[in-house]
C-alpha cells in the first residue's frame, strides 16, 4: 500500500505547486492587465500547495487499500 499512497502524494504535491504557480501567474496578469493591486502572501501560497497535496493523498488511498487487498499472482494468471 505504501508505494501507491507515495505516489499519490509526490503526484498531488505536484499538481499542488504546478495549480499554485500557475494561481500565481494569473492573478498577477489579471492585477496588471487591469490595474488591480494584487496581495498574495507567503500562506496563501502555501495554502495552494497544501491542498494539492492532501488532494492527492486522500485520492489515493482507497485505490492503495484495494490494492494492497489483491494478490498479485492471481491477477496476473488471470491476465
Amino acid at each position: 500500500m505504501t508505494s501507491l499512497a507515495y505516489e499519490g502524494v509526490a503526484i498531488g504535491l505536484a499538481g499542488g505547486i504546478v495549480g499554485t504557480l500557475i494561481g500565481v501567474m494569473v492573478s498577477l496578469g489579471v492585477g496588471l492587465a487591469y490595474g488591480l493591486p494584487t496581495a498574495l502572501g507567503p500562506g496563501t501560497v502555501g495554502l495552494g500547495v497544501a491542498v494539492g497535496l492532501l488532494a492527492g493523498a486522500a485520492a489515493s488511498v482507497p485505490p492503495a487499500l484495494h490494492a494492497a487487498r489483491r494478490d498479485p499472482a492471481a491477477i496476473l494468471r488471470r491476465a
